[in-house]
């Protein structure tokens, strides 16, 4: 019975070593191409152990037909020798071997037994090689740059930033930052797909800020901010105070586009998705990229006839709000011209009664800007050009030696009024450019401040004659004891007593 179970120990033995012996047969092809005679290290033989080499002579190399298979120690001490590395003699002629070991788990160098096992050098007279593997469709797409924009595009999609009550978010920088690059990826992919965009010819007539927005008038030219638009569904809106409203082709086209665009989002995520799909076969994927096609040029589509309606109506939108300014800056040239014409003449330019109604349309004009757009002071449009030709009245009349303060005030009337004409001719330049919110171009906020502030001390100080005369001497009165009290100035600025009672006070 022991002898029984002795030998059938033995065969499970030797069952258990051929089973380990197939699991751990690893093919490597060697392919090496050599330029010099010096020998060449093979990476690919490195895996065999880190303690023993293998090498092979120029002339008569052991790996010729020698086959290595028993595990005794003469062979033991022969594979000791040979360090991994290959002549060029051998492997200019493309000569293969292949060696094969036992796997990772059970290394061809037993550390306890200290022997090598299994190891096989083959030299044959050709070189073989296994075909690779062809690349499925689904492979195939994926290393495309196709696939690469569908990619950036989905990314970008699962990134929108959106408001509570499920809208997207344009207010956000990342909100905006993502719409942005998924628009420029939509882009890039209908390029690839040779989508060839619609007739963009109308852009050509928009004005010089939504041309500036555009690379070019033939290509897509998706921006964020006509999807910020079409969202926001808004059937009218207010500039300078005056209420306009959209059309409603505009409303239904800002409709479709939105509707088209979260189509368009969830069709590039889920076409995205179905590219990690392995049972996904040929036709499906053709399909699925037609059936995509169709709905870049269907957005595309939408985006025109979305995009046209409602540039073109913020346009007259706008060219009415700045129908002030147009008219402002038409006066003020006609002014102009009518100033060198009276001069060209030799006569006085005042005293032309076209002159003079210019004049006075233009400070009606500008009165009317006032009350829209400054913000800073009250908005007054009751100021007449009466007010400036009482103040030129008063630079005629009165002397720099007699009121000082009623001249300042006549001449920053003046001032004031020739600082506007000079604003109008510089928006004369392109008007376009000019913010259609009034209150939101600066340069012209602070004039009209400036101007109102000093033609409302004149409507009250400077229309009535009466009042002028009297202002004008009370002033040249004081102007007089100053120059004799120069300690007066303090008192008069000073509004406490205590404060009065300094060492430069007479008082004191």
């Amino acid at each position: 019975m022991a002898t029984q179970r002795t030998l059938h120990s033995d065969i499970e033995e030797d069952n258990r070593d051929m089973h380990e012996h197939s699991e751990a047969i690893q093919v490597l092809r060697v392919r090496q191409r050599v330029s010099s005679e010096e020998n060449i290290r093979l990476p690919e033989l490195e895996g065999l152990g880190e303690s023993y080499q293998m090498q092979a002579q120029s002339s008569g190399s052991p790996f010729a037909s020698n086959i290595f298979e028993s595990t005794d120690g003469v062979n033991e001490q022969r594979l000791s020798e040979f360090p991994l590395y290959i002549s060029q003699q051998e492997t200019a002629v493309g000569t293969e071997r292949e060696l094969t070991s036992r796997s990772d788990s059970s290394s061809s160098y037993n550390e306890q037994g200290g022997k090598f096992r299994f190891i096989r050098v083959r030299d044959k007279s050709r070189s073989q090689s296994a075909p690779a593997r062809p690349l499925t469709e689904l492979e195939e797409m994926r290393s495309t740059i196709e696939f690469e924009c569908l990619q950036f595009a989905a990314v970008n999609a699962r990134q929108f930033a959106y408001t509570r009550d499920g809208k997207l978010n344009f207010e956000s920088l990342e909100g905006f930052y993502h719409c942005s690059r998924f628009l420029e990826a939509t882009e890039r992919l209908a390029e690839l797909l040779d989508i060839k965009p619609l007739g963009r010819t109308y852009r050509c007539h928009f004005s010089q800020p939504y041309r500036l927005l555009y690379r070019s008038f033939e290509e897509f030219g998706y921006l964020a901010e006509v999807v910020e638009s079409a969202q926001e569904r808004l059937p009218f809106i207010i500039v300078n105070g005056e209420k306009y409203i959209f059309s409603a082709n505009v409303l239904c086209h800002g409709e479709n586009l939105l509707l088209a665009f979260a189509q368009l989002r969830d069709h590039i995520m889920n076409l995205f998705g179905n590219f990690f799909d392995e049972t996904l076969k040929s036709p499906d994927i053709s399909k699925r990229m037609l059936n995509f096609r169709k709905h870049l040029i269907d957005f595309d589509k939408k985006w025109v006839s979305f995009e046209k309606a409602y540039i073109f109506e913020l346009m007259l939108i706008e060219k009415d709000a700045r129908r002030f300014l147009s008219y402002a800056i038409e006066i003020e040239r006609k002014m102009t011209d009518c100033e060198l014409a009276e001069k060209l003449k030799g006569s006085i330019v005042i005293r032309s009664s076209t002159y003079k109604l210019l004049r006075k349309r233009f400070v009606e004009v500008c009165g009317r800007i006032n009350s829209v757009a400054n913000y800073v002071g009250k908005g007054r449009d009751d100021l007449s050009a009466d007010i400036l030709a009482a103040a030129e009245n008063v630079l005629r009349r009165v002397s720099d030696y007699r009121s000082k303060a009623v001249r300042k005030l006549a001449s920053k009337i003046k001032e004031t009024f020739n600082v506007l004409r000079l604003i109008f001719r510089k928006y004369a330049e392109n008007i376009e450019m000019i913010n259609p919110e009034l209150s939101s171009n600066q340069d012209l906020v602070e004039a009209l401040a400036d101007f109102e502030k000093a033609w409302e001390k004149g409507k009250s100080y400077l229309l009535d004659p009466s009042t002028t005369k009297m202002l004008v001497g009370f002033s040249e009165y004081i102007e007089e004891l100053t120059e004799k009290y120069l300690s007066l100035i303090h008192i008069c600025r000073c509004r406490r007593y205590a404060v009065c009672r300094s060492r430069w006070s007479p008082y004191h």
